[in-house]
């Protein structure tokens, strides 16, 4: 989390990124993959490879998950974070040197949080209170797949998958106008309109 993958850059060049943006009265959000990570990053190899590892409960490691620990969507590749680990909250919202408020204090304006509606309310109220703590006006919006009611006190915003396609299937004809106007209707009832 800490490291940017060399086919993206460098510090420096996120760094300068970060100021080019700003210099153009633009903002700069990335995309915190917070759920789970990469097969091979060193925090998951450690963990599954020492059983006396500090970091070896920042997962789910056992025998009875395929390939050794819980993945998300069965991918073999995304073994899932712990978020019951304090440790793992710690590491990447909560402390002072955690992921998002190291970022946030280098510069970036907020968080788009990746498959947001697996985290959890709790967890996402405190992410973008530490985010919030750090950064006043920062900006924490979730990938959410359902009806927004009930995420957005949690988070800032959330991208409204569930809008985006009704307007798909109105534009394509698998859904009537009519469908569509009661279906944002009861979007805008369970969020409220400001939502």
């Amino acid at each position: 989390y800490f490291q940017i993958s060399p086919e993206y850059g460098t510090q420096a060049d996120l760094a300068a990124l970060i100021e080019q943006v700003h210099q153009a009265n633009m903002k700069i959000v990335l995309d915190g993959v917070f759920n789970h990570i990469g097969r091979q990053s060193e925090l998951f190899q450690e963990a599954l490879h020492n059983p006396t590892s500090s970091r070896r409960d920042w997962f789910y490691i056992n025998e009875q998950f395929p390939h050794g620990a819980r993945l998300w969507a069965n991918a073999h590749n995304l073994p899932e974070l712990n978020y019951e680990n304090p440790a793992v909250r710690k590491y990447l919202y909560e402390d002072e040197n955690s992921v998002v408020r190291s970022y946030l204090r280098a510069g970036v304006d907020g968080w788009r949080l990746d498959v947001a509606y697996e985290l959890g309310y709790p967890f996402l109220h405190e992410l973008t209170k530490h985010a919030h703590q750090e950064k006043p006006g920062s900006l924490t919006v979730g990938e959410i797949w359902n009806y927004p009611q009930d995420w957005t006190p949690a988070l800032d915003a959330v991208m409204n998958f569930t809008f985006r396609q009704i307007i798909l299937n109105v534009v394509t004809g698998k859904t009537t106008p009519n469908l569509a106007g009661e279906m944002l209707a009861k979007v805008i009832e369970d969020a409220g309109i400001e939502a």
